[in-house]
């Protein structure tokens, strides 16, 4: 069923995963990002990318259980990874074109595509918007309304009250969690529709 809207509401959802929680000194191992558009999907990545050299935390491999190995032998260096993510938005935007980030705890992976972007010895684009969708956010908005009913709003929780999980083998690597995602933002945009009987406006 498509979802009602206002204006066109394109998204790019990102996901990173990374070498721990300190974009100064921890290192950006994947990047993902999806085009959501009226509910949705036509276009996915994912990169790789080694940094030299790659900073990495024990705690945080355990948990995006990603083999720097791997990395060090398939990813990209950052440069040719922002070029790789550039013409990956190029397909869908123009360049004129005003590009809205979204993702949960987006503050986080926006943190680390600065990063990126910083590393490739390229400015943060301009194409970018100020504005961004944060599911987590949304969800505490939500709560404080009392529309749902969960004080929790971690992926792991969200996914789940959304029944959007990705599979537990491909949980926290960057392209499932931003697929999932894009599906948590399909089910917060149904759920007020379905209370307000309209679609979600974006200026």
């Amino acid at each position: 069923m498509a979802l009602r809207y206002q204006k066109s509401s394109k998204l790019v959802i990102i996901d990173t995963e990374t070498g721990g929680i300190d974009p100064l000194k921890d290192s950006i191992l994947t990047l993902a990002a999806v085009i959501w558009e009226n509910g949705e999907i036509s276009d996915q990545m994912e990169l790789h990318i080694k940094e030299s050299p790659i900073v990495a935390e024990p705690e945080a491999l355990r948990i995006n259980r990603i083999n720097l190995e791997d990395i060090r032998k398939y990813g990209l260096e950052p440069r040719a990874a922002v070029e790789h993510f550039e013409t990956f938005l190029n397909k869908s935007f123009d360049l004129q074109a005003e590009v809205v980030l979204a993702g949960h705890n987006i503050a986080f992976d926006i943190a680390f595509l600065k990063r990126l972007y910083r590393l490739a010895g390229r400015e943060y684009p301009k194409r970018f918007s100020h504005r961004t969708f944060d599911t987590a956010s949304v969800l505490r908005y939500l709560n404080l309304g009392s529309v749902i009913h969960t004080t929790d709003v971690s992926s792991n929780t969200a996914f789940a009250y959304f029944n959007v999980s990705p599979s537990e083998e491909k949980r926290h690597s960057a392209l499932a969690d931003a697929l999932a995602t894009a599906r948590l933002i399909t089910g917060l945009v149904r759920l007020l529709e379905d209370r307000t009987g309209r679609g979600l406006p974006v200026d």
